[in-house]
């Protein structure tokens, strides 16, 4: 159904409630005949009161109804990112992407002119919930693998078009008033009482990864009391930069953008996990599917720009391992 029409049928059918008169002016004023035109009020009360009168008085609303009615249209305009309705605006892509992407992110949006980004930026455990539930993604960008299976096993994610876009490995961080480096993983060892924030390791894919590598190193069960979980490997970063945490694991991406701690050890490639960002199309939702959101070639196009000379330059930039571009 076409949104103008809905929000029609859904003002008029509150308001049919009510029995009382009102002034038509106010629904002017209120700004309701800009997204429902006269002529549709006009009918739709000749119907329903089953008289072609004087519309201040067949319709039958109260003030309240009126305002009842011009609020919800406008809170549902307003939500939907489609005020006012009969504006050309720009296509707006929702872009789910993991925290470790924050300030790449940014960049990216300001240098993609065919559409508008808007991003919400989380712990990919996050994001992928919020999918599942219903919030209207466009494209997810997942810090780990197994969050993606998991929308993919569920059918959330729309056929082909799921990619590895990048990768990235772990380093150990301390505050810069932590002089030296650590020789090996095994020097933590000889930091008795430090404590070291890493992402959650349950659900958080920095801290699942840092989980994974301490645990092949032999070292998960002695650190663990040690350990300081985070919700996000920003928030494990932070830990280690407000000194609540003398060391941290977070990504070398992560490391690179912070002023206030330095790199202590790179987890060799050898001995690190593998660490991929996968990116994939969402399947359009009940709310995706209304009117002046995106049309699948608009986001079909951001993704296709991610994987081009331009994007792949801004995300080394900031340290990220550029994976080969699908079909390639």
């Amino acid at each position: 159904m076409n949104l103008r029409k809905w929000l029609d049928r859904f003002s008029f059918i509150l308001v049919q409630k009510n029995s009382c008169h009102s002034d038509r002016s106010r629904v002017t004023r209120l700004g309701l005949k800009k997204i429902l035109p006269e002529a549709k009020w006009r009918n739709r009360s000749e119907k329903v009161m089953g008289t072609g009168t004087d519309s201040s008085t067949s319709l039958g609303m109260t003030k309240c109804s009126y305002r009842i009615a011009c609020g919800i249209s406008l809170f549902m305009s307003a939500i939907l990112g489609i005020m006012p309705l009969h504006a050309q605006e720009q296509p707006q892509v929702q872009v789910f992407a993991a925290a470790s992407l924050a300030d790449v992110m940014k960049e990216i949006g300001a240098s993609y002119k065919p559409a508008k980004l808007n991003f919400n930026l989380a712990a990919s455990s996050i994001l992928a919930r919020q999918i599942e539930e219903g919030a209207p993604a466009d494209v997810f960008i997942s810090a780990d693998e197994a969050k993606m299976d998991g929308l993919e096993k569920k059918g959330h994610l729309v056929s082909g078009t799921r990619h590895d876009l990048l990768g990235n490995t772990l380093v150990v961080v301390a505050a810069l008033e932590e002089k030296g480096t650590l020789a090996s993983i095994q020097d933590l060892m000889k930091k008795k009482g430090a404590k070291i924030a890493i992402g959650q390791p349950d659900t958080v894919p920095a801290g699942i990864y840092a989980k994974e590598y301490l645990t092949k190193m032999k070292l998960w069960d002695a650190l663990k009391d040690q350990l300081v979980p985070t919700e996000n490997v920003r928030a494990a970063l932070s830990a280690v930069e407000a000194g609540n945490a003398q060391y941290g694991i977070v990504y070398k991406t992560d490391a690179l953008i912070s002023k206030k701690v330095h790199v202590v050890l790179e987890v060799p490639a050898s001995e690190g996990p593998k660490i991929v960002y996968p990116v994939a199309l969402i399947q359009l939702t009940m709310i995706s599917k209304l009117p002046n959101l995106p049309n699948p070639a608009v986001v079909q196009a951001f993704e296709a720009y991610l994987f081009s000379p331009p994007a792949q330059a801004i995300f080394q930039k900031y340290g990220f391992l550029v994976l080969p571009v699908p079909g390639k």
